[in-house]
């Protein structure tokens, strides 16, 4: 009968120590997230370098429009980045998204506070722009 019972009970418990695993994610990326970062800029070429990087391209042509706090810029010959940026518009944080994946961007994003939820942030009006 023992054996029937844990059998029995065995689907649910994976079931709410999934769901325990996907709410500690979560927190744990909120935590751990900059409290300074409200925003995040993609630079990056429109093409030549972008076109080696398939996944890189399908995240910057489709997958940015998810993010209210995130952008693009397109700048002739630069290598495609993210920069997450502070309130007065300031990079807080670069990094390189060369060797990364769709989904390895996507948590980086989400490492840095920045969700499909989060709002578009609003800049300091009287800040000096460092995207010149």
């Amino acid at each position: 009968k023992v054996t029937v019972s844990v059998l029995y009970w065995r689907p649910a418990l994976k079931m709410m120590l999934r769901a325990l695993l996907a709410t500690f994610c979560v927190v744990a990326a909120v935590v751990s997230a900059d409290p300074s970062v409200v925003g995040a800029r993609f630079v990056t070429c429109s093409g030549c370098r972008l076109k080696e990087l398939p996944s890189v391209k399908l995240f910057i042509d489709k997958e940015v429009a998810k993010y209210p706090a995130a952008f693009v810029d397109y700048i002739a010959g630069h290598n495609p980045d993210v920069e997450f940026l502070d309130r007065r518009r300031r990079v807080v944080k670069r990094y390189d998204l060369g060797p990364l994946t769709e989904e390895q961007i996507h948590d980086l994003l989400q490492q840095h506070g920045i969700f499909p939820h989060t709002p578009a942030p609003t800049y300091d009006t009287d800040a000096t722009s460092d995207l010149a």
